[in-house]
């Protein structure tokens, strides 16, 4: 029986540690593509938070992933760089 006990208790531990790894994952994507997005269109992160609306601090941090999003922000900055706001979901290229 504490076999059993043990073993359930390592499978919980490795669920939430496969689970750790992933937090965050959309939320850096999302950010890669909001900054592939805004080099494209050659506008600096000073530039591009003033048109947003943001501090440019917080725009960097958005871009490094550190700063959750709402999908309302999302949408907003989509609409700003001229793209579907899905487009800053996904994965794009080899290096995603």
């Amino acid at each position: 029986r504490p076999a059993a006990t043990y073993k359930y208790v390592d499978l919980k531990v490795a669920s939430r540690d496969s689970r750790r790894a992933m937090e965050g994952d959309l939320q850096r994507l999302v950010g890669v593509n909001l900054r592939r997005h805004r080099e494209r269109l050659s506008i600096s992160q000073e530039a591009f938070a003033e048109v947003v609306g943001v501090h440019r601090t917080y725009l960097g941090a958005l871009e490094r992933g550190e700063r959750n999003l709402s999908l309302r922000s999302l949408e907003r900055l989509a609409q700003v760089l001229g793209c579907d706001p899905v487009a800053l979901l996904l994965a794009e290229g080899p290096e995603h």
